[in-house]
């Protein structure tokens, strides 16, 4: 075998071998502090993750719009729908996607510095929109009727628990129309 060809080889192999042990090292890692974090360090990790993420309150970032898996569902199960709330609305990256499209939308973030660079970033896009601040796993404290609600596709796998999530989503009941989506 000529050495260019076995080199390129043995490298290529040594990359492999070098990101299937860090993905396992990473499973591993998360799975033992998910398991021995309370549910207060994990909302401490989270707020640090997010607060720590430029990703988030980047305009570039939060005007690209809905992934395609998103506008796909939105299209097939929110044609019908005119009014939406927004949970976990992140920088505006939603909001701003749904306002284009249509929607009036009711957004809600629990991350304070996302709710405030959310504002800025909103007023600069949109007329008359905000993102208000709602404490995580909570639905906001007055109650209107909804044509569908949207928990931004992170929010909801951050809930620990099978009762907390089914407690979340029996509190929302009371905030949707009759046969009215839900997307998670």
């Amino acid at each position: 075998m000529p050495y260019a060809k076995f080199i390129t080889r043995l490298s290529h192999s040594s990359l492999e071998f070098i990101k299937k042990t860090y993905n396992l090292m990473d499973a591993v890692l998360s799975g033992f502090w998910l398991g021995v974090m309370s549910d207060k360090s994990l909302d401490l990790y989270d707020e640090l993750h997010y607060n720590k993420s430029e990703k988030y309150t980047d305009d570039n970032y939060n005007l690209s719009g809905l992934f395609e898996w998103e506008k796909e569902r939105i299209v097939k199960y929110f044609s019908k729908s005119k009014k939406i709330l927004l949970l976990a609305a992140g920088g505006g990256r939603e909001t701003v996607a749904l306002i284009r499209m249509g929607y009036i939308v009711d957004s809600y973030e629990c991350n304070r510095k996302l709710v405030e660079y959310g504002n800025v970033f909103l007023q600069k896009y949109t007329k008359d929109y905000i993102i208000k601040y709602l404490q995580k796993d909570s639905v906001p404290d007055l109650i209107r009727k909804y044509d569908g609600i949207i928990i931004g596709w992170g929010a909801y796998s951050h809930i620990r628990g099978s009762e907390k999530r089914i407690a979340f989503l029996k509190k929302l009941q009371p905030f949707l129309k009759k046969d009215a989506p839900l997307m998670i």
